[in-house]
Parts: C-alpha cells; sequence; structure tokens
C-alpha cells in the first residue's frame, strides 16, 4: 500500500510541475493513457453540467451522458481499468 501512495504522489507531482509532459511508470507491463489529466476534469466538469441539466429537464439521454461522462474520465485519472462491453 505504501509503494502505491508513494507512486501516485509521484505522478500527481510530475503532473502538477509538467502538465502537458506524459507520465511514465517504472512498471513496463503498464500503458499511460494519451489523455492528460487537466483533459479529464474537464470532461468531468462537462459531464456534471450535461448530468445536472439532464435532471434539470427530465432528459434521459443527456442523464445517462452526463453519468457517462463523470466515471469514465475518473478512471483515467486515477490508473484504473475501464471497460466497456456489449450487454
Amino acid at each position: 500500500m505504501k509503494k502505491e501512495l508513494k507512486v501516485a504522489g509521484h505522478c500527481m507531482g510530475q503532473a502538477l510541475r509538467h502538465p502537458r509532459t506524459p507520465i511514465v511508470l517504472d512498471n513496463p507491463g503498464v500503458t499511460v493513457s494519451p489523455i492528460p489529466w487537466w483533459g479529464s476534469l474537464a470532461v468531468i466538469i462537462v459531464g456534471i453540467a450535461s448530468w445536472v441539466l439532464g435532471v434539470q429537464w427530465s432528459i434521459t439521454g443527456l442523464d445517462e451522458a452526463g453519468h457517462a461522462l463523470v466515471y469514465l474520465p475518473l478512471s483515467n485519472l486515477f490508473g484504473l481499468a475501464s471497460h466497456v462491453g456489449k450487454m
């Protein structure tokens, strides 16, 4: 657990100091997302706005799009794997 927190702290520090530089991890099997952290935050903000407007105006499609725009970038932001599959 301490190693993961140390790596997360290092990545956050590197992202804040050099926002346009991709974060390279020491693990050779791990891939880095091409979306920068600030891009994920921008998509989350747009998702929150569309979620709120969808609920206020009772537009189901906009509400569901807001859910996706909030939750999918969260996985990118925290380095989790997100898979969208067929139902």
